[in-house]
């Protein structure tokens, strides 16, 4: 098992965070409080997305959901694709009378703009869809077992670290390392080029 890895960068819509810290005169370090008692989570997910992922070399975080379930990168590649159509369809319902929001939406989800609504909408969409999954890990008990031993680690490393920088807030933290052998299988794979070989069996 290997050393945690250190993850320097933005936090995601930071403008939005620090724009409303500043109306409200919320201080950065009230708020890093806040945060470290949910944190845990963000943790587990970057961890699988980036360090413990059993799939590819850096993912999504969806995909400690599939472990137990999908045997292959190939297959949980597939499963993430219907993930992917199902929120943008879900969306696309839920909004279809919303034609300006639901292009704040897509700009929000693209890093073109920080839109305080847009991210909650795609933040409730995210929740339903973990909902769903986790359905899936008390299924398989090997997904059961990654996941605790992924909050296992998570326990083990050092609150975030925040520090503003301009109009931004900057991040710091570690993700729990990959163990020897997840899943069944010794190797992962990069995620660009099995995306558009399972992209062209689809088309």
């Amino acid at each position: 098992m290997g050393a945690p890895q250190i993850i320097t960068g933005e936090v995601p819509f930071s403008q939005c965070i620090y724009c409303h810290c500043r109306i409200q005169n919320f201080k950065l370090e009230k708020l890093a409080k806040l945060s470290h008692r949910l944190e845990s989570s963000y943790l587990a997910w970057e961890s699988v997305r980036k360090g413990r992922n059993p799939y590819f070399i850096e993912g999504t975080g969806f995909e400690g959901y599939l472990v137990g379930w999908c045997s292959t990168p190939e297959e949980a590649l597939y499963v993430l694709i219907d993930i992917g159509r199902e929120i943008l369809h879900d969306i696309d319902v839920r909004y279809h009378l919303e034609h300006v929001f639901k292009s704040r939406l897509m700009q929000t989800l693209t890093g073109e703009r920080q839109d305080s609504r847009a991210v909650q909408a795609w933040q409730n969409e995210l929740g339903v869809m973990l909902a769903r999954l986790r359905c899936h890990v008390w299924e398989h008990e090997t997904a059961t077992e990654f996941r605790s031993e992924t909050y296992r680690q998570v326990k083990l490393l050092p609150a975030i670290r925040y520090h503003t920088h301009e109009h931004h807030i900057d991040q710091s933290y570690q993700i729990a390392p990959l163990p020897v052998s997840i899943n069944g299988f010794q190797h992962r794979v990069h995620v660009n080029p099995l995306l558009r070989e399972c992209m062209a069996h689809t088309a």
